[in-house]
This record gives C-alpha cells, structure tokens and sequence, in this order.
C-alpha cells in the first residue's frame, strides 16, 4: 500500500500524468461557463424557487417584506405530476414491449440442424436423376424446411422476447426503478430538463441461504440513477446526449462508494488511495484550479466548494465522450500500459485497452477527483451505442438540449399575479384606516398627535392666520378600496394560467368549469390531454424506449442465459395510447348513462346484461358484481336502473307491457342508469 502511494504521488508531480485529468476539467470549465452564459443556472433556481412559492433575499426587501406568493406554480406543477404518476404507475400494463424483428434468426445450432435438413434433401434429389415428381417433392421439402424453420425462429424469437422482458422488468425492480421515474416525472415538471442515467453497475450484498445459515456475498447488479439536473453539464454543442463532444456529471461520493470501486474493473485503486488519504488536505493541482469559478452555488443559493469534502463526500467529475488519441497514449504510458515503444511518426500504438491513433478521437468514460484519474475505460469497442444518460423535456426546443417547464411556460403570468396579490395586502391596509391630516399650528404648545386615539381630547387653538375658524384641526383621506378589482385580475391570471399549462382546474379536483354530462367531461378531458401527450410523448421516445434499449442491450452481451437472447425491438407503446385506452373505456360508460331510460323499461335480467356487457368493454369485470340474481336483488336493480314499476307476474315490466299492448311509450322514468 505504501508503494502504491508512493508511486502515485510520484506521478502527480509528472505533467505527463495531468494532461488526461486536466482535459476533463477544461471541458468542465467550458460546459460551466456556456450554461452561465445561456442563463440556465439562474433558471434552474429560478424554476425551483417558483415550484416552492419562495422570494429571494433581494425580492423580500424590494417588496417592504411582505412574502404573499400565490402558489399557482407549485399547484400546476403538482397536478401534472399526478397526472404523469397516473399514466405510468395506474396502467394495468407496462408502457413497452419487446417483440422479435419480422425476420428473426435461428439460434446457430438450430440453423446448423437446418442446413444438414436440407443437404440431406437436396442430396435425395440429385441422386434421384429425376427431374420429374420426386425431385419436385424433395424441393417441396426444402421449401417446407424453410417455412418451418421460419416459424420456428420467429417462435423461438418470441419467447426469448417473453424471456428478456421478464429479466429487464425484474431488473428495473431491483433498480427501484419505479421511485427513480417518479423523481425524474417531477423533475420533468419543475425544471426546463430532467436527466436520467443507467444502466449503472454497483456491487450489493446478497444474503444466500447455505448450509443451514444465511452467508452474503458480493454480486453485481443494475441500477438506474437520477442526475440532479444542476449536476449535468453537455457540451455546448450538444442537441441531445449522444451528438456532442462530451457529457459531464457532478457526482458527490462517500468514502465507503469510493472504497467499493477500488475493486471493480477499470478503477485505479492507488489513485482512489491517494484521494482518500489527502482528502483533509487542500489540492493545488494547476488543472483543478483553473476551473472557472469553483465556488458553486446550489438552487437553494448555499454556496458549496466543488473540491473534496475532508473525508466525508467526494467531488467526482464523470466524463463521457471523445477525447483525443495523445492524450489517452500519454495517460497509459504513464500506467504502462502500451505495449510496444511509440515511434515518432504518430502511427498507430497498441495499448491494453487495443489500437490507439494519437489523431483520432475516442469515446471514453474517465472520473476525475481532486485532480486524479480514478476511473478511466476505452467504449468505442464497446457493443452498447449509447452514452448512459437520457434527457427530456416537457416542452422541447429543437436544436437544443435544454427545454422549457411549467414553471418558465406560465413565469409572467405568476409574476403578474404575485403582484396582484401583494398589491391587494397593500390596498387593504392601506384602505382598512383612514389618513389623519392636522393643523399642527393649531395644537395647544404645537403637540400634534402622531396617533388618533378613541376616547381622547386634543386641545386645539384659533386660525387666526387663516380666519377659518371652521376648518378642522384634523381631517381625515380616506384611501379607495380597489380589492375587489385586484381579485378579478387574479382570477384572469389563474384561468390565463390554466389555459396556457393545459392543466384545467376539473383535473385537480376542482369542481368549477367541471362539464355537467360525461359526454361533455369526455370532449373537455380529451382536449385537456393533448398538452399531457405532448409531455409523455416526450418521455416515451427519450427515456423509456432509449433505457429499456440499453439494458436489452447489456442483457443481450452480458447476461449468462441464451435462452432470453434473441433478435428482437423494443416497442414502445406509450403512456399516451394508456390514456388512449382509458378514454375508449370511458365511452361505453358515456353510452349506458345515454341508455338509463331504455335501461328502465326492461325486465332486470335483460337491463343487467346489457350493463354488464357495457362494464366488459369498460374494463370492469362483472362477475365481481354478484352471482345469481334473486327476488331481492331483481327489486333493488329496479331501483338501480330507475324502473318504478314493479315486475308483472309473467316476469315482464308494467312500461313494456303497455308498450306491446298499446303501441305507445309512456312517458320515461328519469331514474339513474
């Protein structure tokens, strides 16, 4: 241990070994001073400051102190969460499928069984010498040979299918992936962009039952993270996380996640060391320090220190994305790990981690803390196309990584209620007392009184000056009361705000503006989801399909089991046709309200079946409902759909029967359906 500190702290003084380390952290200064530049950090505390209903420091002094913040944001925000929440967790099923391509391929021993099939068939034909029926139906068996085999291998692509979406579905259960999204869900509300990262390999411990005795051992396993959008610098040429130059992450590590990586692939464990045991000591590295602006500051406005927190959090920069050539050879040289001597012509080098060009470009991950390599790994042989993190938006900007939210969509409809309010407050203090204007010449030794007080006696004197004995000493100016105006331009900002987020107040449980018939709550909750659409469209395309792609991905190049490996797709089905789906179900209830008249004049077994049937095609399941109708229950499901008239003794109604008798409907019972 004491050779590898040694060693290492040997090449921290060697600018060979700084270069790798140094080029993450100017693309980190590049990254940081373009989101200041665009504004997007002041919008990030911007955002979340509106989302809790809070005034800066500067604000509340502007303001005389008075912190009235009407919560129209927050309330918004909160609703589409829910809205979000229910589209993906309330579904009867997942929002993705993964099916087998039209054309799936045999598994390799399978196609080998095939191709003997064949020959052997073939074989049969040539020696036949025939080119009458009997080769005709040995090829008729070399065609049936192939359609068979086809059917087999889009039989076997199936299940394997069945198989991968078992295994993924179980491992973004273990990810507790379901608490991730809902996070990522509410981000997505809150801030102009929401970044989600995985798969992400850990080490847990697992509890293994042996020898009679619970035992626990070390396995690796999958999780899915969310970034916190202030953490997440792009490059500035990035439109979304795969095109530009580079993606980098501000991770904050405990010493026990740090001691955990020193023993997983790719880790440099006396870097790690090295971290760990200076870590109460300030770095004077030249790469660390010519960050611009070092000194952060949350969205909460805490200033934070991006260096390493004396032995407790670790500040961990996570690069992902090309870097030149020369830079990762001189890294490797330094960890021996070149293979052959490097010549001076800039041919290519073979590494441990394969050929290196020192012109060309590699996409690479690399970790830095402090100012050190801790973590560095070659991807562009890596079978997986993607860079671990995804980014959407609700509403997105074409051409640019970074989107708009609630909170940016309705910012001038909040500040212009906000003020409405606290104009209110004013006005209504203002106006709650009157204004007191006194003649001080006329107090008895000039003592005006700064306060009208009930119940006292000013002495006052003669205005000899101006000779208008009349005039009163003190009178009185009363302010307008203008609170009534005030509300009604609040309430016109509220509805502005709805009709601008496409969050109607009936969807928060607000019951005015609520349609008075389903079929009408049906057209204004189908226009309502159009602006939802849109914000899960968005996260189906850029999170679901792109994650559920890359652990199929892992899965298909790492998992042990081939029987789940097989050519298949990821379908997304989208969140967008669930809610779909719900409004489809929403119509047949929508027409057994239409039918409670005709509902009303049926015999009960009839009317019953006909609303069972409409529940089916609803989604419910009747049987649940009840078994065998009795005398009882006949009387009360006349009282369910509305029919006063009692069955006759032939088990038919009194309104059908005069119906048949005398050719004319009698006026309709409007009991419920």
């Amino acid at each position: 241990m004491a050779d590898d500190l040694l060693k290492a702290s040997e090449r921290q003084e060697d600018d060979h070994l700084e270069d790798l380390a140094e080029y993450v952290m100017e693309c980190f200064d590049r990254s940081k001073r373009h989101r200041d530049s665009i504004g997007m950090t002041e919008t990030l505390q911007d955002c979340l400051r509106r989302f809790r209903g809070k005034y800066t420091t500067e604000q509340l002094e502007k303001f005389g102190g008075i912190s009235n913040y009407r919560g129209l944001t927050g309330m918004l925000v909160r609703s589409a969460f829910s809205w979000l929440k229910d589209a993906y967790f309330n579904a009867q099923d997942k929002p993705w499928t993964l099916e087998p391509t039209p054309e799936p391929e045999l598994p390799e021993s399978m196609q080998a069984m095939l191709d003997e099939a064949i020959q052997i068939e073939l074989a049969k034909a040539m020696q036949s010498g025939q080119v009458g029926t009997l080769a005709d139906e040995n090829m008729s068996m070399v065609r049936m040979l192939r359609n068979t085999a086809s059917q087999m291998a889009l039989d076997f692509a199936m299940e394997s299918s069945k198989g991968m979406s078992k295994v993924i579905e179980d491992q973004l259960l273990e990810a507790n992936f379901r608490d991730v999204l809902s996070e990522h869900l509410l981000d997505i509300c809150i801030y102009p962009y929401a970044v989600l990262k995985g798969p992400v390999v850990r080490r847990k411990m697992i509890p293994v039952w042996k020898n009679n005795k619970y035992t626990f051992k070390v396995e690796p396993r999958y999780y899915i993270d969310r970034v916190d959008p202030k953490n997440f610098y792009p490059s500035p040429d990035s439109t979304n996380t795969q095109d530009g130059e580079f993606i980098i992450e501000l991770m904050s590590l405990s010493r026990a996640r740090l001691n955990e990586a020193k023993k997983m692939k790719d880790f440099y464990e006396d870097a790690i060391n090295l971290v760990i045991d200076e870590a109460d000591h300030q770095y004077s590295r030249q790469a660390q320090l010519q960050v611009t602006d070092n000194v952060d500051t949350n969205l909460d406005g805490v200033a934070r220190n991006n260096t390493a927190l004396k032995g407790s959090m670790y500040d961990v920069y996570e690069f992902n994305g090309r870097i030149p050539g020369e830079t990762l050879l001189e890294f490797l040289e330094m960890h021996d790990r070149i293979d052959d001597a490097r010549d001076d012509f800039g041919s290519e080098v073979q590494t441990a981690w394969g050929s290196i060009d020192p012109y060309e470009d590699y996409e690479s991950t690399v970790w830095v803390c402090n100012g050190v390599v801790i973590f560095a790994r070659l991807n562009s042989a890596k079978p997986i196309p993607y860079r671990g993190y995804y980014v959407t938006s609700a509403y997105k900007i074409p051409g640019s990584i970074y989107g708009e939210c609630i909170p940016l969509v309705i910012a001038d409809l909040q500040d212009e209620l906000n003020v409405a309010a606290r104009s209110r407050v004013y006005n209504m203090g203002m106006s709650a007392g009157p204004i007191a204007e006194a003649d001080t010449s006329r107090f008895a030794d000039n003592d005006a009184p700064e306060r009208i007080e009930p119940w006292t006696v000013y002495p006052v004197t003669t205005n000899t000056a101006q000779n208008n004995n009349s005039a009163p000493a003190i009178r009185f100016q009363s302010i307008p009361n203008v609170s009534n105006e005030l509300t009604a331009v609040m309430e016109e900002t509220w509805e502005k705000a709805h009709r601008i987020s496409g969050i109607p107040p009936y969807m928060y449980g607000d019951g005015q503006g609520a349609a008075p018939t389903l079929g009408a709550f049906s057209l204004q909750y189908a226009g309502a989801t159009k602006g939802i659409k849109t914000i899960i469209s968005n996260i189906d395309n850029d999170i679901v399909e792109k994650l559920i792609q890359q652990m199929y991905y892992y899965n298909m190049y790492y998992h042990e089991d081939d029987a789940i490996k097989a050519d298949a797709r990821v379908n997304v089905r989208g969140a967008a046709g669930l809610i779909a789906q719900e409004q489809r179900q929403a119509r047949p209830l929508e027409l057994l309200q239409a039918l409670g008249p005709i509902l009303a004049q049926m015999q009960p077994e009839t009317a019953l079946a006909l609303a069972n049937e409409t529940l089916s095609e609803s989604g419910y399941d009747p049987s649940k409902l009840g078994g065998k109708i009795g005398n009882a229950d006949k009387e009360a499901s006349n009282r369910l759909i509305g029919n006063s008239n009692p069955p006759q003794p032939d088990g038919r109604s009194g309104n059908v029967e005069q119906q048949l008798a005398g050719g004319q409907i009698p006026a309709q019972q409007s009991g419920p359906a």
